[in-house]
C-alpha cells in the first residue's frame, strides 16, 4: 500500500529536467502560445486514424489552428478557472493515470502465458510442511529442512504416498497419499503452479514456499487440457436403501435411449438435490477437475445429446448427458479465473509495477548503498517498531536519488512500512523504488510521459472548446429572418433527392485545388494529371442526403475541394421541413464569423514545415 505521506518527501523535478523528458519541435505560434510538431502529429494520427473520411495533414492543420484559437480565447475569459471545469479535469486525470501508468505489453505477455498453460493439465502429488508467513527464522528453517528430508527419501526411491502419509501436513494426505489429481493453471497459488509446470514428468521439484508453508511436487503426468463440458446427470445415491441403484439405473438408461425426456427423469428420480430441480444440469465443468470415476465416462461423449451408460462413483450410480462442449475458454472465463486466484487487480498491478520499473531506469534512479546497508542493520538488530523508526530517523542524507529528485533516508515511518525483514535487500530496494516513484509519477506524469501529456492536454483543451463554443455558437438560436435569408441564398442545398455524378477532388491546399480547377474538363471523368494534386478522389453518383452533402450542396465554400461533374435538381422543400438543417447552417456561419474575429486577435506564424 502506498503511504500518502511519501508524497511530502518526494522532491519535484525542476522545470529544466521536466522539459528534458520529451523534446518538442515548435510548429506554429498562435498569439503568444507555441504548439509543437509532436503535439500536432499525436492528435492528427489519433483522430485521423479512426475518421470515416481521413483528411490530409495540411487540411488538418487549419482545423488545429482554429481549435487552438478557441482554446486561447476560453483561457483569456477565465473558463479554465471555473469550479466545474477544475473538478471534471481532476476526475479525468485520475482515470487517465490508471490507463497510462500501466505497461500493457507485460499484461498481454502474462495473459498469453496463462492461456498457454491453460491448454495443459497436470497430474501431480505433493508434500506440505506448514510454516506461517510470520514464522520465526528458526521455525522457518525447521520446516524447510523437514520438507527437504521428505524429498530426499522420495529421490532415494521410497514410495511417494508412504512418505506423504508420514511427513505431509496437508490434512488430506493421510487418505490420498498426497495425490492431487489433474489440475490446470489458475487452480493453485502461483508458486505451486510455477513449480508444477516447470517440473518434467516423473521428476520432483525443488522445495519451494507458498503462503501455506514449504512444498515439493512430484509430476506424474501432463496432457492436453480436456476442455469443458456442459453436463446434466441423474444420480442414485449409495445411501438410498429403497431401490437397487444399479438395476434402477439400467432400466432408466433403457427408457432414456427410447427418447424419454432427460430433464423430467432427473427432476423425478435424481438424488442430487442441487441439480435435480434444474433437470439434472450441472453447468460448464472442466473435465480435468472431475473425479476420474465421473470424468472418464464423460470423455466418451462425442456429440451433444449423447448419454453415458450407468457408471459408479463413490457417491452412487450416475447417467450423464452431454449438453455442449468447448475446447477453449472464453475471455470472461479466463478473467474470472485470474481474479479468483490472484485478485481482480493483479494484472493491472503487474502492468503498473513494470511501468514504474521502466521509469526508474529512465529517471536514472540510484540508491545510496551506505544508507541501504544501515537500514539492513537496523531491521536485523532492532525488534521494537518504535526503536526501528527512531533509528531510521537518525540517518543522514538521501536513501535514493533520481533525475531532479531525491528521497531522504530519515523518513522513518514510511520506510518502516515498506521494508520487509523477511525479504532480501534487493527485493526491499525494488519495493522502495516502486512506492516512492509511484507517488512521484502520479503527481508529475504529464512532465515525464509525452503520451500522457498530449492526451491530458487534448482533454483540457476539449473541455474549454466545448464550453466556449456552447456559449458562442450552439446556444445561440438563429431567428426566422436569418434562416429565410440563408434558405433564399442557397436553395439547392435544401432540396430533396438531388443527385451528382462525377468526381470530388480533396486537396491539401487551396493552391493544389486551383491547379485542378484549371485542368479538369466539363464532362465528368477522372484526370490522371489532376489526381497528382489530390490526396483523395471520390467518383460516382451521390444522392443528396448522403455523406458528401457539405461538399456538393455546400453550407459554405470549400477552397480545398474541387467538384467536377453533373448535377440533377431535386424537389424543393419548405423552410419548416428543413428547419433543423437551416439552424445548423446558420450556426456554422456564425462560427465562421467568430473564427474570423479570433484570427485577427491571434496572429498565426508557422515555425516549421509539416
Amino acid at each position: 500500500m502506498i503511504k500518502t505521506t511519501i508524497a511530502a518527501s518526494v522532491m519535484a523535478l525542476s522545470a529544466v529536467c521536466c522539459m528534458a523528458q520529451h523534446t518538442e519541435t515548435p510548429l506554429v505560434k498562435i498569439g503568444n502560445e507555441t504548439y509543437s510538431l509532436e503535439e500536432f502529429n499525436t492528435i492528427y494520427e489519433k483522430n485521423n486514424s479512426v475518421a470515416q473520411f481521413p483528411i490530409s495533414r495540411e487540411e488538418y492543420l487549419n482545423l488545429f489552428i482554429r481549435y487552438k484559437m478557441k482554446v486561447q480565447e476560453a483561457r483569456s475569459l477565465g473558463y479554465d478557472t471555473l469550479p466545474d471545469y477544475r473538478r471534471e479535469l481532476g476526475d479525468y486525470r485520475s482515470e487517465l493515470i490508471q490507463l497510462y501508468m500501466c505497461d500493457s505489453t507485460i499484461i498481454k505477455e502474462k495473459r498469453a502465458a496463462i492461456e498457454e498453460r491453460l491448454k495443459m493439465e497436470i497430474n501431480a502429488e505433493h508434500v506440505l510442511i506448514l510454516a506461517r508467513e510470520d514464522a520465526s527464522p528458526a521455525d522457518t528453517l525447521a520446516a524447510y529442512n523437514k520438507c527437504n528430508e521428505a524429498r530426499e527419501l522420495v529421490l532415494q526411491g521410497l514410495p511417494f504416498d508412504s512418505i506423504a502419509r508420514v511427513y505431509s501436513q496437508d490434512p488430506s494426505a493421510k487418505q490420498n497419499g498426497g495425490k492431487l489429481g489433474y489440475f490446470t493453471a489458475l487452480q493453485m497459488v502461483e508458486p505451486f503452479e510455477d513449480a508444477a509446470y516447470n517440473t518434467p514428468i516423473g521428476e520432483c521439484s525443488k522445495v519451494f514456499r507458498t503462503s501455506y508453508g514449504y512444498h515439493f511436487v512430484h509430476v506424474i503426468d501432463k496432457r492436453k487440457w480436456s476442455g469443458e463440458m456442459r453436463l446434466a446427470h441423474i444420480m442414485k445415491a449409495k445411501n438410498n436403501r429403497t431401490v437397487d441403484a444399479k438395476a434402477f439405473m439400467d432400466s432408466l438408461y433403457t427408457l432414456l435411449k427410447s427418447n424419454v425426456d432427460f430433464p423430467a427423469m432427473a427432476m423425478k428420480h435424481s438424488d442430487d438435490q442441487q441439480t435435480a430441480n434444474r433437470g439434472g444440469e450441472m453447468g460448464w465443468i472442466p473435465l480435468g477437475v472431475l473425479i476420474p470415476q465421473f470424468a472418464e465416462p464423460c470423455r466418451g461423449l462425442a456429440n451433444n445429446g449423447d448419454i453415458t451408460l450407468p457408471f459408479e462413483t463413490p457417491f452412487g450410480w450416475h447417467i450423464a448427458k452431454r449438453l455442449d462442449f468447448r475446447e477453449g475458454r472464453e475471455a470472461a472465463v479466463v478473467d474470472n479465473m485470474i481474479a479468483r486466484i490472484h485478485g481482480p487487480n493483479w494484472l493491472r498491478t503487474l502492468g503498473r509495477e513494470a511501468y514504474i520499473d521502466r521509469k526508474a531506469k529512465e529517471l536514472n534512479l540510484r540508491f545510496n548503498e551506505e544508507n541501504v546497508a544501515e537500514l539492513e542493520k537496523i531491521f536485523a538488530n532492532e525488534k521494537n517498531s518504535s526503536a526501528i523508526v527512531a533509528k531510521i530517523k537518525e540517518l543522514k542524507g538521501n536513501l535514493l536519488t533520481y533525475d531532479g529528485g531525491a528521497y531522504a533516508a530519515s523518513n522513518g515511518a514510511e520506510i518502516f512500512h515498506i521494508w520487509d525483514a523477511d525479504k532480501t535487500v534487493e527485493e526491499n530496494k525494488k519495493s522502495l523504488a516502486r512506492n516512492i516513484l509511484l507517488t512521484y509519477c502520479m503527481e508529475n506524469l504529464e512532465k515525464i510521459d509525452a503520451k500522457f501529456h498530449y492526451a491530458y492536454e487534448e482533454y483540457k483543451d476539449g473541455l474549454l472548446v466545448f464550453e466556449i463554443t456552447q456559449r458562442n455558437v450552439w446556444s445561440v438560436q438563429p431567428d426566422s429572418t436569418a434562416m429565410q435569408q440563408r434558405y433564399a441564398a442557397n436553395p439547392k442545398r435544401y432540396t430533396k433527392g438531388a443527385t451528382f455524378k462525377g468526381n470530388i477532388y480533396f486537396c491539401s491546399t487551396a493552391a493544389d485545388a486551383a491547379k485542378i480547377r484549371a485542368m479538369v474538363p466539363v464532362s465528368p471523368r477522372k484526370s490522371k494529371k489532376a489526381a497528382k494534386y489530390a490526396y483523395k478522389i471520390v467518383s460516382g453518383e451521390q444522392v443528396q442526403g448522403g455523406t458528401y452533402d457539405d461538399y456538393l450542396w455546400p453550407n459554405r465554400p470549400q477552397p480545398n475541394v474541387v467538384i467536377d461533374g453533373v448535377f440533377t435538381d431535386g424537389e424543393a422543400q419548405s423552410i419548416e421541413a428543413v428547419r433543423a438543417l437551416l439552424s445548423s447552417d446558420c450556426q456554422q456561419i456564425a462560427e465562421d464569423k467568430w473564427l474570423e474575429e479570433l484570427s485577427k486577435k491571434y496572429k498565426v506564424t508557422m515555425l516549421h514545415k509539416l
